[in-house]
């Protein structure tokens, strides 16, 4: 299984030409990506991009998304806020992660891609190919003639001066523990935790209110039809935990918890959008909820939404059940787009 990431970091760069008060927003729509700042758009460019692979640099400079093909060269499309311009790189891969500065990894899943090459580009030197990442520590293991080795990898992004990275690698006749390494600037390796299966999209906050680095996790059962939750890695304690949601669920049904949006609050607190899923149909809408503590807590301003992001306590941008994105400020409700996927703001 390609995990699917998604990096939300606590602290970010000074932003002298963004300040904290500007409202930075990238969305997804089924053909656009785009930055709003104070609702108005900033830099936007045409095409299909998978929703999960949106994420920022940590300076807020620049918002990537990965084009969605299918058996074919995608590219990692990249928007400039500070020249307003687009740029794109070739890749095999689904996302793509920002790393330190404007560092970005990505895994190469060329086919056949038994083993996945991590590669490293530099947004602000577009004219200079990709180099390759060499983790040795990380190969898969020996294998006899006859048999296929594998390695999957999935970037996470930096913490504590370290780049986190989960794996599988594995024969193909064995099952694959997910695995949580810390790749040191030394090329030292450490292995942190072995994860749950993991599906949609993790969350790293780099100083959460557990007063450590965590990494929030979807978990599903094999066959994903039924009851789902998150667990939290707690970096320092080298600990998975998972969450209560019992307030979430109703014991004895068959349905599906599905995380249609997750993210890291300003509160250093997390946040879920999550509806009820039978199988393939939603038989809940998505309502919005807060960890406190191990337990999850029913939000009510909105009390429904497909994602959301809080700017201050008067300030919020919404994507409703509809899928329309709007910004409320104060008493003032601005519409900014239809049919929208997906949200993000730069690290806060």
């Amino acid at each position: 299984m390609i995990l699917t990431v998604s990096l939300v970091a606590a602290c970010s760069l000074n932003r002298k030409d963004n300040p904290p008060s500007d409202r930075l927003l990238a969305y997804l729509t089924a053909d656009q990506f785009a930055v709003v700042k104070n609702e108005k758009v900033l830099v936007q460019t045409a095409g299909k991009f998978w929703p999960r692979s949106l994420r920022w640099t940590d300076d807020g400079r620049f918002a990537l998304a990965v084009t969605d093909v299918t058996n074919e060269q995608a590219s990692i499309t990249v928007l400039d806020v500070e020249r307003r311009v687009v740029t794109t790189w070739p890749c095999w891969c689904r996302k793509a992660t920002p790393m330190a500065d404007d560092e970005v990894w990505f895994a190469d899943e060329q086919p056949p891609a038994d083993v996945h090459v991590v590669k490293s580009i530099s947004l602000s030197r577009p004219d200079t190919p990709p180099r390759e990442v060499a983790i040795t520590a990380l190969q898969p293991p020996y294998a006899q003639p006859g048999q296929r080795a594998w390695r999957r990898v999935d970037i996470l992004g930096r913490h504590n001066d370290t780049s986190l990275v989960a794996t599988q690698a594995a024969l193909a006749a064995k099952e694959a523990p997910e695995r949580l390494f810390e790749i040191h600037d030394d090329g030292s390796v450490t292995q942190l935790i072995q994860m749950s299966a993991v599906y949609g999209r993790e969350v790293l906050h780099k100083s959460s209110a557990y007063k450590q680095g965590a990494v929030a996790i979807p978990v599903t059962s094999a066959d994903g039809c039924r009851g789902t939750g998150v667990a939290l890695l707690l970096l320092a304690d080298r600990v998975e935990k998972p969450t209560d949601m019992s307030a979430i669920t109703d014991h004895g049904e068959r349905y599906s918890v599905h995380i249609d949006d997750m993210w890291w609050g300003r509160d250093g607190k997390l946040y879920a959008t999550i509806s009820r899923w039978n199988c393939e149909r939603e038989i809940t809408a998505p309502t919005v909820w807060r960890l406190e503590g191990s337990r999850w807590e029913r939000q009510t301003a909105p009390a429904q939404a497909r994602a959301l992001r809080i700017f201050s306590p008067t300030e919020r941008a919404v994507v409703g059940l509809d899928r329309t994105l709007t910004a409320h400020i104060g008493k003032i409700q601005t519409q900014i787009a239809t049919g929208v996927l997906m949200i993000d703001t730069p690290p806060l």
